[in-house]
C-alpha cells in the first residue's frame, strides 16, 4: 500500500519516464518506436495531479501557481473559441501543457532538500550521459564522413525521409532529425554539467569526464550551424557569467558603472566568440580530409587536385534569404495571422493551414515540424493576446524575484550561483525559441528540459538550498546523495 502511496505522490518516477522519453525521442531511429509510450507517461502524470488535487493539494502552496493557472486559462478559453478548429487535437494540447506545468515542473516545496537535489542529479545525469554519447556519435559520423538517407516509419502516413551525418547545407546533423536540434542537445549537456558543478562537489573522474563531455558537445554545437543555438549559448553563458562576476565586486564604489562595465566586457566577448564560429566551423572541416588522406582512401582522383579541398568539409550554413532561412517570410505571414485573429488565435493545430490561407504569395518554409519558428510569435497566434501576456508576466516575474532573492543580504553563496545557473539556463530556453517553437505547446525534448529547469527555479526561489556556511561546499561527499 505504502508503495502505491509513494506512486501516487512522488513525481520523481514520473520525471525520470519522461526524461527517458525525451531522450529517446531526439533520435528518430529510436523515436518511432517510443513515441507511443508518451500517452501512457502523461495518463500517469494526470492521475498524479489528480491525486493531489483530491487528497493534500501541494501544488497550491507554490506561489507561482496562479501565474501557471492564468496561463493554462487563457489557453483553455481560446481552444474553446476555437471549437471549430481541431477541437479534439487542441484539447489534447491544452492537456498535454497542463500536465507539464503542474507535475513536469512542480516541486513539492516540503521535500526535503537533499531530496529534491538527488532528483536533480538523477535527472541531469541522465541528460548528460545520453546528450554527449548522441555528440559523440554525430561527431564520428563527420570525421570520416559518413552521411546518408533513411526513411522513419515507413508505410504510415508519418513516413518520412530523414538524413544522418552532415546535411542540411553541410552542416552537421548527426544521428538526430536536424542540426538545429543537435546544437540545442549539446547546450542542454553543457547547462546541465554547470548547474551539477554548482549543486555537488565532483569527484576528479567526474570532473574529467565533464571536461571531455564539454568538449563534444561545444563541437557539436558549433558544427551544427544553428543560429538559435548560437543565441541561446551566448545568452547562457552571459547572464551565468555575469551574475559570478559581480558577486565578486566587494568595492561598492561606483557599483553601477562597474555593472555595466561587466555586461560591456562579457558582450564583447562573446560577440568576439561569435566572429569566430565561422572560421572555427572552416578549420573543422578540414578534420575529415586529413583522416582521408592518411587512411589513403581509393578513389579516382585528378592528379592534379587536392585532396584536402576534395575531402574538406564545408560545414558553412547556407545565408540565403538574409540569414532567416525562411523564417522572415513565416514572421510576416504571422502578422497577417495576429491582424485577424488578435483575442484568441487560431488553435495551435490549425496555424499552418490557416496561414497558408491567409498569406497565398509568401512561401512558408517550415511551417508544419517547426510553426512560425518564434515562441512569442507562436503563442499569438495560436491562442492570442492574453495568453502571450500572462505568458510574459509569469516569465518577468520569475525573472525580477530571482534578482530580488540573489542580491538579497541573507542569500548564502551556494544558492546565489545555483540560481544563476538555472536562470541562465531558463532564459537560454527563451533564447533559443526567438528562433524555434519548440517548447510549452508539445511533448518535444526542449519542453521537457525547459519544464524541468522552470520548475527548480521556482523551488529555489522559494526554498534555500541547506544550512551550509557561506563560501563551503554544498555537499562535502557526493556518496551522501
Amino acid at each position: 500500500m505504502n508503495k502505491i502511496k509513494t506512486f501516487l505522490e512522488d513525481t520523481i518516477y514520473f520525471k525520470i519516464l519522461y526524461v527517458m522519453f525525451a531522450l529517446f525521442s531526439v533520435v528518430p531511429l529510436i523515436s518511432q518506436y517510443s513515441n507511443k509510450f508518451i500517452k501512457l507517461i502523461l495518463v500517469y502524470g494526470f492521475v498524479l495531479l489528480g491525486y493531489d488535487l483530491i487528497t493534500k493539494r501541494k501544488i497550491f502552496k507554490n506561489k507561482y501557481i496562479w501565474y501557471m493557472i492564468a496561463f493554462v486559462s487563457c489557453i483553455f478559453i481560446a481552444t474553446v473559441v476555437n471549437f471549430n478548429h481541431s477541437l479534439v487535437e487542441n484539447g489534447k494540447l491544452f492537456l498535454y501543457t497542463t500536465i507539464q506545468f503542474f507535475v513536469l515542473a512542480c516541486v513539492d516545496l516540503d521535500m526535503r532538500k537533499s531530496r529534491v537535489r538527488l532528483e536533480i542529479k538523477i535527472m541531469n545525469n541522465m541528460t548528460i550521459v545520453f546528450l554527449t554519447l548522441v555528440s559523440i556519435i554525430s561527431v564520428i559520423l563527420f570525421l570520416f564522413r559518413i552521411n546518408g538517407e533513411y526513411v522513419s516509419l515507413p508505410g504510415t502516413e508519418y513516413e518520412n525521409v530523414l538524413y544522418y551525418g552532415v546535411a542540411y547545407g553541410d552542416r552537421l546533423t548527426g544521428i538526430v532529425s536536424n542540426p538545429n536540434g543537435l546544437g540545442m542537445l549539446g547546450l542542454i549537456a553543457i547547462a546541465a554539467m554547470f548547474i551539477n558543478s554548482k549543486l555537488f562537489t565532483l569527484s576528479k573522474k567526474i570532473k574529467i569526464f565533464y571536461r571531455i563531455a564539454f568538449g563534444f558537445n561545444l563541437v557539436s554545437l558549433i558544427m551544427s550551424g544553428s543560429r538559435g543555438a548560437e543565441l541561446a549559448c551566448i545568452v547562457f553563458f552571459l547572464v551565468y557569467l555575469y551574475f559570478v562576476i559581480v558577486k565578486k565586486i566587494k568595492n561598492r564604489d561606483k557599483l553601477v558603472l562597474k555593472h555595466i562595465g561587466v555586461i560591456v566586457a562579457l558582450s564583447s566577448v562573446m560577440l568576439i566568440f561569435y566572429s569566430l564560429l565561422t572560421p572555427i566551423r572552416k578549420g573543422l572541416g578540414y578534420i575529415p580530409a586529413a583522416i582521408a588522406v592518411v587512411t589513403h582512401v581509393e578513389e579516382e582522383t585528378d592528379e592534379d587536385e587536392n585532396l584536402f579541398e576534395k575531402y574538406h568539409v564545408n560545414l558553412l550554413r547556407d545565408e540565403s534569404e538574409s540569414g532567416s532561412n525562411g523564417r522572415a517570410a513565416l514572421w510576416q505571414g504571422s502578422i497577417n495571422v495576429i491582424k485577424e485573429y488578435p483575442l484568441f488565435g487560431v488553435g495551435k493545430m490549425d496555424v499552418p493551414e490557416i496561414t497558408r490561407e491567409l498569406n497565398p504569395d509568401l512561401a512558408l518554409p517550415g511551417i508544419e515540424g517547426g510553426g512560425m519558428h518564434n515562441i512569442l510569435l507562436q503563442t499569438l497566434v495560436s491562442y492570442g493576446i492574453f495568453s502571450l501576456i500572462a505568458l510574459l508576466v509569469f516569465i518577468v516575474k520569475l525573472a525580477m524575484d530571482s534578482i530580488k532573492v540573489m542580491y538579497a543580504p541573507d542569500t548564502r553563496i551556494t544558492r546565489y550561483l545555483i540560481l544563476s545557473a538555472i536562470l541562465a539556463a531558463v532564459l537560454m530556453f527563451f533564447a533559443n525559441n526567438m528562433f524555434e517553437a519548440n517548447i510549452l505547446y508539445g511533448t518535444s525534448f526542449m519542453n521537457c528540459f525547459f519544464m524541468l529547469y522552470l520548475g527548480y527555479l521556482m523551488y529555489f526561489l522559494q526554498k534555500d538550498i541547506d544550512d551550509a556556511v557561506e563560501g563551503k561546499p554544498i555537499e562535502k561527499d557526493p556518496k551522501q546523495i
